[in-house]
């Protein structure tokens, strides 16, 4: 058991270490805003919209709405690492679907890449990538998203 001066300490030191992680969040979303606020991004047709001091992000593509929800978890270390959940919001059913999860540490290193090579929160295409990843994953993977070429074709063969 601890003492209440380690306690203290740990806890101090768990606080810091949050408001660190949390930092990186809300600096992720502001590339975000930057990157795909901006006139050469336009095609892409993402919308940024900050909530950062609700711990999340939503991003409106097509028509759809993704949030990016901070929080945090310990681990194997005892330390807490940033956890990034995406969620896809269904609006009229009133509920949240899960897309995807990765974490990050408290130098912006995420799970997403190669294991030797991971992949950066804190660089701009970095995350975007990572963004646009799970925002893909989110529409690819609804099945009400079926694209019918049949019809396309059998205009072709008409001709």
């Amino acid at each position: 058991m601890l003492d209440i001066r380690e306690l203290h300490q740990n806890i101090v030191q768990l606080n810091d270490h949050y408001g660190y992680l949390k930092e990186g969040f809300d600096k992720f979303g502001k590339l975000m805003v930057s990157r795909f606020q901006s006139a050469n991004s336009s095609r892409l047709g993402v919308k940024v919209l900050l909530k950062l001091d609700e711990n999340y992000f939503d991003i409106k593509f097509l028509d759809r709405t993704f949030r990016f929800v901070f929080s945090t978890k310990i681990n194997q270390k005892a330390t807490l690492d940033g956890i990034v959940h995406c969620r896809s919001i269904d609006e009229l059913n009133k509920k949240y679907i899960k897309i995807g999860e990765f974490s990050f540490d408290g130098n912006g290193r995420t799970t997403v890449g190669p294991v030797n090579n991971p992949l950066s929160l804190y660089d701009e295409t970095a995350s975007s990538y990572i963004l646009l990843h799970y925002i893909y994953e989110g529409v690819i993977g609804d099945q009400g998203l079926q694209i019918d070429m049949s019809l396309a074709l059998d205009e072709e063969d008409e001709e």
